[in-house]
């Protein structure tokens, strides 16, 4: 069970415009996801933090699966930029 700590998400369009705005991003991934009852989809975006961010290491900090699995698809893409 995840906690208050994740990676940033916003739903819909003006909301992820907002969250993406004045950063330099590139998309490396989609979800899509059943659970129980209701779908998504999810969208997985890199982007460099800003200086308001604030960052922890991911094993320090109790994560949802969710957010576990697009950490592991952003490691897997920063092995294929390198």
């Amino acid at each position: 069970m995840g906690g208050p700590w994740g990676v940033p998400y916003a739903e819909g369009k003006a909301a992820v415009r907002q969250l993406l705005s004045g950063r330099e991003v590139k998309e490396i991934g989609r979800y899509a996801m059943i659970l129980v009852t209701k779908g998504f989809h999810v969208t997985v975006y890199s982007a460099n933090a800003s200086a308001t961010d604030e960052l922890r290491q991911p094993e320090s900090v109790p994560l949802s699966t969710l957010d576990r699995k697009i950490l592991e698809l952003f490691k897997v893409h920063q092995n294929e930029e390198s």
